[in-house]
């Protein structure tokens, strides 16, 4: 499985190829390791915890250093490519940390290979790893070196800013204390021009005074006593003004009272006509209403030639409310509608017809008042 590469990788192979003639042993070596570190864990993964037989692996392995996707039988082929590639100096270094890889990985597991490191190629691989810390470190020493000369000059571009936003401030309050000093200054001045015409004007008025001071005393007694003349009418004309109101009040209130008892007779006298005419006009209706049942009973003889005994309305027909079917002496007065003159209800039933119909029920008259009958 072919390990992918990036763009860093690919930049980095490029600038390394332009300084192949310039290598020394500890940069050969560090490129050993480095590769070797890189490819480690991926043929450790790729073997697996089983033993290979190195004859028999006939799998088609890809090489994890080679730009190209170059196929090899078995991990025997991929050891000997690793091994034997002649190309560019830095090139082959990553190939023989990626054989280094390779080798370590499959001799304790392989039946095949059975090489195992000599002292002095420990040695050399800790003294590349060993490179390879120094110059990881050197490589952090350098990133935090320049990222504490950003930070400075960060700081350097931050105080400048400051020192200007200071010198701003600094030359607004200069300003400002400008400002404030004229409007003092011309405060000053118009104050003591308003001083200035505040005592020209006092002068005067001290002048006037002075000069109502020389009058004679005459002259100021004759103008007392029209002062006093002037308020004695004021004071006569008050009092007969109050006089004059209190008694338009009492006329008034005279008026309001006679007229209170006007509206109250008449209420009275009113009501007794109503009550008269209502009484008057119920007896006219009960009048015809009897006559009106004694023609039918007259009628009603004549048609049958048999004795019939007039009898009054009320035996006819029984004493009892139209709307509610109770008697009126249970359920109260007998009411009379007017102008319809039907005195078939009951008050309560009167009225609750009158509200929800305004209707005779019996003439389909308007009903527009409805009184107590009266036999």
């Amino acid at each position: 499985m072919k390990r992918a590469r990036s763009s860093d990788e690919e930049e980095e192979e490029e600038e390394e190829d332009d300084d192949d003639d310039e290598m020394d042993e500890e940069e050969i070596a560090l490129i050993q390791e480095r590769a070797y570190q890189d490819c480690i864990g991926e043929v450790r993964e790729l073997v697996g915890p089983e033993a290979t037989n190195l004859l028999r692996d006939t799998t088609k392995r890809i090489c994890a250093v080679c730009p190209t996707r170059t196929e090899f039988t078995g991990w025997r082929g991929l050891i000997a490519h690793a091994e034997t590639i002649r190309d560019r100096k830095k090139f082959v270094n990553r190939h023989r940390g990626y054989y280094r890889a390779l080798v370590e990985v499959l001799s304790p597991n392989s039946r095949m290979h059975g090489t195992t490191p000599t002292p002095a190629q420990k040695m050399k691989h800790e003294v590349s790893k060993e490179k390879l810390r120094s110059f990881k470190i050197e490589e952090k020493k350098e990133l935090v070196a320049s990222s504490r000369s950003a930070i400075e000059a960060a700081l350097n571009e931050a105080t400048q800013s400051l020192e200007t936003d200071r010198a701003r401030r600094e030359e607004m309050q200069r300003r400002f204390a400008q400002e404030i000093s004229r409007l003092d200054e011309d405060f000053e001045k118009r104050m003591r021009r308003q001083q200035a015409e505040f005592e020209k004007v006092n002068l005067m008025l001290r002048e006037k005074l002075d000069f109502q001071d020389s009058k004679t005393e005459k002259e100021k007694m004759d103008h007392l006593e029209y002062l006093q003349r002037l308020r004695a009418k004021e004071s006569r004309n008050a009092q007969e003004t109050a006089l004059k109101l209190q008694a338009m009040e009492n006329k008034k209130q005279q008026f309001e009272a006679s007229v209170r008892e006007a509206e109250e007779k008449f209420r009275q006298e009113h009501d007794s006509l109503e009550m008269d005419l209502i009484e008057r006009e119920s007896k006219e209706i009960l009048e015809l209403q009897m006559q009106f049942e004694k023609e039918i009973a007259e009628a009603m003889k004549e048609s049958s030639n048999t004795p019939v005994a007039a009898a009054p309305p009320s035996s006819d027909k029984k004493d009892e409310c139209s709307h509610c079917l109770e008697d009126f002496e249970n359920c109260g007065t007998r009411a009379l509608l007017i102008p319809c003159g039907h005195a078939l209800m009951c008050m309560e039933c009167a009225k609750k017809v009158q509200q929800e119909h305004k209707s005779c029920p019996h003439c389909r008259a308007p009903i527009e008042q409805v009184h107590k009958f009266y036999k």
